[in-house]
């Protein structure tokens, strides 16, 4: 006899309802049961919505092995899709997710070049693209299909990608460490909360945190996390993950909205080789800065490259690890380098916008427009007088002026590893890969605002941007080094690849169009050999 069986996903909420039919197992002498989802169960009629039946497989969904077979005469464009298929080889990602997604591999680059070349636009201008282009999956992804495939994009397939993507450059780099904000308007995802919105929306957000590594400048790691969790919160976990994932010799380079002892303690803990900027205000920065605030300023210690003084001192780290499961602290000394900067330029500009500043509150303190948010800033530079003949007299405190400008200028690093400040500086100055990454995701791969109603969507869809982003830092890597930037920016060179064309004919080789003298000089500056072409 059959009976209805509710059942909740812990993950999605839903309750879905199954038909369980009760039948005798002779082989365990038990009774047992077979189930069959029949529905999901509508949360305010509590009424069974029936399921959809599965649909056969399309011919060519599943991805098989090889090129793509031609199968009529057509012809497509292919420049740009032949680059991307190189620097997929070179980086080892088509590999690697040939390797996670055996099925799905062929979408989610198909998808992912799309994004590349289509700049802002959405996915649902996909099919009118894919009909145009050659592309790995060779066919239509319809929009329903596409939020079916980032559904089906599950973590442990993620985890095992970051997990190849990092053992083929882990050891050898510093990793820049960040994190940004992701505004949405969905109501439906969980770590969608109210925080502090590094785009300045007043909306709520989701925040993504990025692994980026220095010398190769890819990303090989992100992470998704609630809206709410600040940055200095994260680095613990981020420690865990990369326990998980296998990785041993890490060095990382964060900043300084990071630095704080437990992290730092959680570093040296897990022996990792870390570079952080810190805060002047701390008190290790400021015992040592006081001592070679004259000495430093010197012309042996003058950086003609980065225009600014650079001195280094070896400092001690009073190191805690608490262990309660046997009720114990450790507490011990760790060998630090704390690196000290001054810049010129830089104090010239903090003291002129400390100035604009003053003028302004002095000019509301005369006024009597004073705001209320100023209140601390009139107290702590000003003294006020008022007479009922001179009326309001403000006067500055000239001690607190020149306290506030004492330390302007200066910047400090500190790092584990590091004995020389050019050099710390090098790498740490490189860290702004991550914001350019972060900008690529955000404007061209269309991330600003997160528009998925499910967070099986939201997940499969920040996989395929990840992958994306890994093609456009390499595009970019490439074109830096080369110096292109000066004369074309990366739409102009993308456009330049897309006119090149190719005929497919059943039966022979995929034959590729004309290509340019200029096309050819780009290949090579990318570092792509240049299709042969048609003669």
């Amino acid at each position: 006899m059959a009976a209805i069986v509710y059942q909740t996903n812990k993950k999605t909420g839903i309750t879905y309802a199954y038909e369980s039919v009760s039948y005798w197992d002779k082989g365990k002498k038990q009774s047992r049961a077979k189930r069959k989802c029949i529905g999901r169960v509508d949360p305010e009629t509590r009424q069974i919505i029936p399921t959809r039946k599965k649909r056969p497989p399309e011919v060519g969904n599943r991805a098989k092995r090889g090129p793509v077979p031609i199968t009529r005469a057509a012809r497509h464009f292919y420049g740009a899709t032949y680059l991307f298929d190189r620097i997929g080889e070179e980086t080892g990602v088509t590999e690697d997710l040939k390797i996670c997604f055996p099925d799905s591999y062929r979408q989610i680059l198909s998808i992912a070049y799309y994004l590349i070349l289509e700049d802002r636009n959405p996915l649902s201008r996909f099919p009118r693209w894919a009909a145009i282009h050659r592309h790995p999956f060779g066919n239509v992804i319809a929009s329903q299909r596409s939020s079916e495939l980032f559904a089906s994009i599950s973590e442990e397939a993620r985890q095992r990608f970051f997990r190849l993507q990092g053992k083929r450059r882990v050891d050898k780099e510093y990793l820049a460490y960040d994190s940004t904000s992701v505004s949405s308007y969905s109501k439906c995802l969980k770590q969608v909360r109210w925080g502090r919105n590094k785009d300045h929306d007043h909306l709520p957000q989701i925040n993504l945190t990025l692994l980026f590594g220095q010398q190769s400048r890819l990303p090989f790691y992100y992470r998704k996390l609630a809206g709410n969790i600040s940055d200095v919160k994260t680095l613990r976990k981020l420690l865990g993950d990369m326990n998980t994932l296998g990785y041993k010799k890490i060095k990382v380079v964060l900043d300084r909205g990071f630095f704080s002892a437990t992290n730092i303690n959680d570093l040296y803990r897990h022996h990792m080789k870390f570079l952080i900027a810190a805060k002047l205000s701390l008190k290790l920065v400021q015992t040592h800065l006081d001592t070679v605030r004259d000495t430093m300023r010197s012309w042996i210690h003058y950086s003609q490259d980065y225009q600014l003084y650079a001195y280094s001192l070896p400092v001690t780290w009073n190191y805690v690890q608490d262990r309660p499961y046997i009720k114990d602290t450790i507490k011990a000394k760790r060998r630090m380098y704390l690196h000290l900067f001054y810049s010129p330029d830089r104090a010239l500009e903090d003291e002129k916008a400390f100035n604009n500043r003053l003028a302004n509150l002095q000019a509301e303190l005369e006024s009597g427009q004073r705001h209320p948010d100023h209140e601390k800033q009139y107290i702590k530079y000003f003294e006020i007088k008022t007479t009922p003949i001179r009326g309001t007299k403000v006067i500055a405190k000239e001690e607190a002026l020149a306290e506030a400008k004492r330390n302007y200028g200066y910047f400090t690093l500190v790092s584990n590893e590091i004995k020389d400040p050019i050099k710390a500086l090098e790498i740490y100055r490189n860290k702004d890969l991550v914001e350019k990454a972060f900008e690529n995701l955000k404007e061209r791969l269309n991330m600003r605002r997160m528009a998925v109603s499910s967070e099986q969507s939201l997940d499969g869809k920040l996989f395929v941007q990840f992958i994306a982003l890994i093609y456009l830092s390499y595009i970019t890597r490439r074109m830096q080094e080369n110096n292109l930037f000066k004369n074309h920016t990366m739409q102009e060179v993308l456009d330049e690849f897309d006119i090149i064309e190719c005929f497919e004919v059943p039966g022979q080789q995929l034959q590729v169009g004309e290509i340019t003298k200029r096309q050819e000089g780009l290949y090579t500056k990318l570092g792509v050999v240049p299709p042969a072409s048609l003669q």
